[in-house]
């Protein structure tokens, strides 16, 4: 893919989707989306999908009370329903991209209760709960007009596009210039759609993988060093790729 060095966040998102669009005409912009993995039987005899008990638990914690007497729906607008597809998005008084995950553990700690760890159960669930309630939303991320929120994006671009690793592969040889073709028996998906899948329900080991989890999959692949969970490195990644796929609909979470 051949980029314009000194392209706008807007002009380089513009360019990766049509790069897409030229590459495989006969697919829209939303086909992206769409379920990469063959879902199978993804219906438990309750009739409810095999990732339910996450988004269930979820739920649960989601509703509880803190020991202050507050809880989550005092932290995000519309209750923290539905709000998934404004996420990640660039803080100006920070200084920071926040993230959904981010923004969970901002509020416990708000109200007087510990973090979660990034890889912890808890987190998992409520994350999964409220991403499932914004599917089918389209991908809302604003670029503020500062500085430092187009240097966060160019940070994940580089990313991105690096080379990395003994094996000296960046991600954008999997996900752009060899996406859709196989690697072992698995199909490799295209950044357009990547984020927007995410969580990630494993039918074999009933395990829910986060993004950044797969981020640093994927840099292991490379024999990469992975980078700390919710890190400024990988929170920047994520608002290039979810800000590159802007206008798309979330499909969270996904059935591999």
């Amino acid at each position: 893919m051949t980029l314009n060095a000194v392209a706008s966040p807007k002009e380089h998102q513009q360019q990766l989707q049509n790069y897409f669009l030229k590459k495989s005409p006969a697919l829209s912009l939303n086909s992206y989306a769409e379920e990469y993995h063959h879902r199978g039987n993804t219906i438990t005899a309750s009739g409810l999908p095999p990732y339910s008990q996450y988004t269930q638990q979820g739920k649960k914690l989601f509703s509880e009370t803190f020991s202050n007497g507050h809880g989550y729906r005092y932290c995000f607008r519309s209750n923290g329903m539905g709000i998934a597809s404004d996420f990640p998005y660039f803080d100006v008084l920070s200084g920071q991209v926040k993230t959904l995950a981010t923004e969970i553990n901002a509020c416990r700690e708000e109200n007087g209760e510990p973090a979660y760890a990034y890889d912890q159960a808890e987190m998992k669930s409520i994350h999964l709960y409220m991403m499932e309630s914004s599917r089918r939303n389209i991908t809302n991320v604003i670029m503020p007009n500062d500085p430092a929120a187009e240097e966060a994006f160019n940070k994940g671009q580089q990313l991105f596009f690096s080379r990395r690793g003994q094996l000296d592969m960046a991600c954008a040889h999997c996900h752009i210039d060899f996406s859709n073709q196989r690697y072992s028996e698995q199909l490799i998906p295209p950044a357009l759609g990547l984020p927007l899948r995410m969580p990630r329900y494993d039918k074999a080991s009933d395990t829910v993988t986060t993004l950044h989890e797969r981020f640093n999959e994927c840099l292991s692949y490379t024999r990469a060093k992975p980078f700390p969970l919710q890190s400024e490195v990988l929170r920047n990644l994520e608002f290039y790729l979810f800000y590159v796929n802007n206008t798309l609909p979330l499909n969270a979470p996904s059935i591999k």
